[in-house]
């Protein structure tokens, strides 16, 4: 997986233990591309490396299995510049059939041009602020991949960094089938035991585990995922519970509400079933 940022005329990329021979490729046919290869794989947290080394005021970041409209970078410093938005989310589809992917839950207040009110992104494509890297140390590679921008979005709201969703900015994002992600359910269930332990109140877990125990049998029937993977995953995340637990940061009742309403009342159950 290679992670890239682009700023003036130079172009970092950062190599997260990539193994199909693609930076040789870039070496030759690119040889004014400044790479960076990592010994150990970070996972999605490899873009830190690229963000500690950039000197715009803005971070576009993109899968290598994403790629966003042309135009929209021009658009993105423009909305920084001209609205209170720190965070900005993507509308992803898939790439074949351009049919959404995952449009994250976003509040009604707010406008076209400055965005809605999020709790949460999609890390195929988003963009930030510098200030929101330098204060928050971005992403935790702890989490390694899924969740993992819900766990950054969530610090920078406790930060106190605005997250706006912008429905017509759209990422196209490759979408493989369920059985060559299935092991994916893994990180999933995984991270989701380190997120609650880590930002959520006691009293609302006995919720967030009935819903788990849904998206396993909605998932698993649905031919999206392995039981086994999930059950692997939440063994994984109950050993690191002491772990978490002293990461502790409960979110205030605002910032649960937001999260909750644009994670699963608006966006979760109304846009999925």
């Amino acid at each position: 997986m290679e992670n890239q940022t682009y700023f003036n005329k130079e172009i970092i990329m950062v190599d997260v233990c990539s193994v199909d021979n693609s930076v040789e490729l870039v070496r030759k046919k690119f040889p004014k591309v400044r790479i960076v290869e990592l010994k150990k794989n970070l996972g999605v947290a490899g873009y830190n490396e690229a963000m500690k080394l950039a000197k715009g005021d803005y971070f576009i970041l993109v899968d290598s299995d994403a790629v966003i409209e042309k135009g929209a970078t021009s658009r993105i410093v423009e909305i920084f510049k001209k609205c209170d938005v720190d965070m900005i989310s993507f509308k992803i589809l898939d790439s074949k059939t351009g049919k959404m992917i995952d449009n994250p839950g976003h509040d009604s207040k707010g406008t076209k041009g400055c965005g809605y009110e999020t709790g949460f992104l999609n890390s195929a494509a988003l963009a930030l602020r510098r200030e929101v890297f330098q204060k928050t140390g971005g992403f935790d590679f702890e989490y390694f991949v899924y969740i993992i921008e819900m766990e950054l979005c969530i610090r920078a709201i406790q930060k106190g960094f605005k997250v706006r969703h912008f429905p017509d900015l759209p990422c196209r994002h490759k979408f493989g089938p369920s059985k060559i992600r299935s092991n994916a359910k893994y990180y999933v269930s995984r991270n989701w035991v380190y997120f609650i332990v880590q930002y959520l109140p006691l009293w609302i877990i006995p919720v967030f585990l009935a819903w788990s125990v849904f998206k396993v049998f909605y998932d698993t029937s649905h031919g999206y995922g392995l039981a086994g993977s999930y059950f692997q995953g939440f063994l994984s995340g109950l050993k690191e519970v002491p772990y978490y637990w002293k990461k502790r940061k409960v979110l205030t009742g605002s910032q649960l509400w937001l999260f909750m309403r644009t994670q699963f009342i608006v966006g979760g159950f109304t846009n999925k079933w």
